[in-house]
């Protein structure tokens, strides 16, 4: 009997070490958790000041540079500066049309995307879900879902002919993903 229970305890020790959670065998990953975390945090506050700002006061804050003043943000972004306002008037028009349709409702918090790690298809020469296109033909729009503050991420893209469309919603720019 006594070498039942000491074969179970040696058992249930191996399992028990070999059942460790990932991020403590792999220092990078759970350091990459971290800096997701921290940076989820920063997004979210900065949200959440431009939500506040345009709901109590009715100020539209524009996505500026210190907005984009994040960990990793890519240094790719297009500025769009020489663009008239039927750019942006075709292309809002383009996602807010996407949501309407798609979820059925008007997005109150929609704005230019300012998560790093959707950004970053601005620097990847893969564009995953746009490929094909330039920098200048993606724009990212990230927008506050019917769950309050929880975002979901869209790719749009603009055509020969200047039409914008929606190619992609999600969480990553990669397919996929």
């Amino acid at each position: 009997m006594k070498k039942i229970v000491v074969l179970l305890m040696v058992c249930l020790v191996i399992l028990a070490g070999c059942n460790t959670d990932n991020e403590t065998s792999n220092p990078s990953q759970a350091s990459n958790k971290s800096k997701d975390t921290e940076l989820d945090l920063m997004l979210a506050q900065t949200r959440l000041e431009k939500k506040t700002l345009f709901l109590e006061k009715g100020i539209v804050m524009s996505s500026t540079e210190e907005f984009y003043q994040f960990p990793g943000q890519s240094q790719n972004i297009p500025t769009w500066e020489d663009e008239d306002y039927s750019f942006f008037y075709e292309c809002s028009k383009a996602y807010v049309d996407y949501i309407k349709e798609k979820h059925g409702f008007d997005p109150v918090i929609s704005q230019q995307c300012l998560d790093p790690r959707m950004n970053a298809i601005y620097d990847d020469s893969d564009k995953g879900v746009a490929n094909g296109y330039n920098n200048e033909d993606i724009y990212l729009v990230e927008y506050e879902t019917q769950d309050e503050n929880v975002y979901s991420y869209l790719v749009v893209v603009r055509e020969n002919d200047g039409t914008w469309h929606v190619i992609h919603e999600g969480l990553s720019y990669k397919k996929g993903e």
